[in-house]
């Protein structure tokens, strides 16, 4: 007779909230792009927290091209946005078998808000970005995020629990 094994499942699980990050003014001029607008690049990356949770973190720089080069750059603490046992109780985060990164890169010319695609990674659907704005600037970027493929298995307290009603 064959031993029994914990179950695996392959599930795609939706991050349904898009999050947003401000990076710090560094240095350079005034705070001020004064129009040319900055060259952004973007970076999201997720990952496992613990067994059960998934995080994600971004870094952001915004760099004027000209005039006084000011400077905006930083990135987010790691933040929860997901935990497997809301959807899959009993169940732990083996593998993300989805892309754990996106990024993108954007000369920012328009004082508006900029819907850019990454340049690289399946993570993110897209990014909100906005560098020049009318006035004092304050970057920003905002992820919306596809759904990832995560490879589940029994917690070994189910597996045994499963596995000893059956005999």
């Amino acid at each position: 007779m064959a031993r029994p094994k914990p179950k695996y499942m392959d599930v795609m699980v939706e991050i349904s909230k898009s999050v947003r990050f401000c990076p710090a003014f560094v240095e350079g001029g005034d705070c001020e792009f004064s129009g040319p607008g900055p060259f952004i690049t973007v970076l999201v990356t997720l990952q496992k927290i613990g067994n059960t949770g998934l995080g994600y973190q971004i870094f952001m720089d915004a760099i004027e091209l000209g005039h006084d080069l000011t400077l905006f750059q930083g990135h987010s603490e790691v933040q929860s946005v997901y935990s497997i046992e809301k959807d899959h109780p009993g169940y732990l985060i083996a593998l993300i078998m989805s892309d754990t990164s996106s990024g993108a890169r954007v000369l920012d010319i328009d004082q508006r808000m900029n819907r850019v695609l990454p340049s690289y990674g399946n993570l993110a659907k897209e990014f909100i970005i906005e560098g020049d704005s009318p006035g004092q600037d304050q970057p920003w970027v905002q992820v919306v995020f596809n759904p990832v493929k995560l490879r589940i298995v029994e917690r070994p307290e189910t597996f045994l629990k499963r596995t000893s009603d059956s005999t």
